[in-house]
């Protein structure tokens, strides 16, 4: 039994603790973000990671 996936584009909370920027009310953070993906898999040859992760079934992120 897996847990739900959530959204990365904004916090559930009604207060102002979530520090980043909401990615889903500001287009250009957005824009910015993806233009940042997009610079880091061409600086590493079209890959998100140098780690052998093989075939996996589930991936953990921590970070």
């Amino acid at each position: 039994m897996g847990l739900p996936a959530t959204s990365r584009t904004g916090s559930s909370q009604d207060d102002d603790s979530y520090v980043l920027p909401f990615a889903k009310a500001n287009s250009n953070e957005q824009e910015r973000l993806d233009a940042m993906h997009e610079g880091v898999t061409g600086f590493l040859g079209g890959r998100l990671t140098f780690a052998d992760l093989g075939n996996p079934k589930r991936i953990l992120e921590v970070g």
